[in-house]
């Protein structure tokens, strides 16, 4: 069985994944997980849904957290730092949503050729991202990063419709938020339409931020990001033989199939995602932070 661990100095996203591998304790995950996660949870099965790996270790800049997410979800071990375990476990699991601490929290577990996932992106810069990338290459060492996003459920019926089309994607978000949560949308695309991109191009947009993507095939793909969106994710695709409308649809669904295809990845030794789709990602939410109405760049 392998060995799993979840860190971060401010934790995120946990409880999706720990059940998956863990189980659950109904009553303490009621009490003590976030709203969203506890009414994510209400009334599905508390065993885990693999018995290839288990969380043995978390680390949370929030002790009283990590305790809290240890008794909810039956890991053995709260440990003082993520130096502590590095050796004993085969893989951990990044979940800090501060965008700026995830790369010193992965590095020594990728040093050490250990299986990585990290939730949402590496790093806001390209040369960090691909420093990692790089490293994980060097060690052997399987890396994943994504949004959850990325296995909602309705996503396969546009990945098997014709390319070439149009479609118009959008994410509910306050702005200021963007560098951290753009990155869901961007996975959404990329789980409907995969790597590709060969320019981006910043459209004006009076509440809100507008980006088309333009593949090589010539699939073109709007992302509008801003308060006045549908509520979460949204995407409409459509080409010359028909259309499809999907939004992120089952919460639990979606993040179950993240969860394994992690566990796949854990399991076989092979990473779950392309590199070339991670640095793609981190090349899109930069363009998205960085450009002004009317700027392009070829990727």
């Amino acid at each position: 069985m392998k060995k799993l661990a979840m860190i971060g100095t401010q934790i995120i996203h946990t409880v999706p994944y720990l059940s998956y591998f863990n189980g659950f304790d109904p009553a303490l995950l009621q009490k003590n997980a976030k709203p969203w996660m506890a009414a994510m949870l209400k009334g599905k099965p508390p065993e885990p849904r693999t018995s290839a790996a288990r969380f043995t270790h978390i680390w949370a800049g929030e002790r009283e957290e990590a305790q809290r997410l240890a008794a909810s979800c039956r890991v053995e071990k709260v440990a003082d730092s993520p130096h502590e375990f590095i050796a004993e476990v085969d893989a951990v699991f990044v979940m800090d949503e501060k965008v700026e601490e995830r790369a010193k929290l992965v590095r020594p577990f990728l040093e050490a050729g250990k299986a990585v996932f990290v939730d949402k992106i590496l790093s806001l810069t390209m040369t960090t991202t691909e420093e990692l990338l790089s490293l994980a290459r060097e060690k052997g060492a399987p890396l994943a990063a994504w949004s959850q996003l990325r296995f909602a459920p309705g996503l396969g019926e546009i990945a098997k419709m014709p390319r070439g089309g149009s479609a118009l994607a959008s994410f509910r978000m306050a702005l200021d938020i963007l560098p951290m949560y753009s990155i869901h949308l961007i996975s959404a695309v990329q789980g409907a339409f995969g790597v590709g991109v060969k320019s981006l191009q910043r459209l004006a947009c009076a509440n809100g931020v507008e980006v088309r993507a333009t593949y090589g095939d010539g699939t073109r793909v709007l992302m509008h990001f801003g308060p006045d969106a549908p509520p979460t994710m949204n995407m409409c695709y459509f080409t010359k033989t028909g259309c499809r409308l999907v939004d992120a649809g089952d919460s639990h669904v979606m993040f179950a199939a993240a969860a394994a295809a992690l566990e796949k990845m854990i399991v076989e030794w092979k990473p779950a995602v392309s590199p070339a789709e991670i640095a793609e990602a981190s090349r899109i939410v930069n363009f998205i932070v960085t450009a002004r109405p009317g700027e392009e760049k070829a990727l």
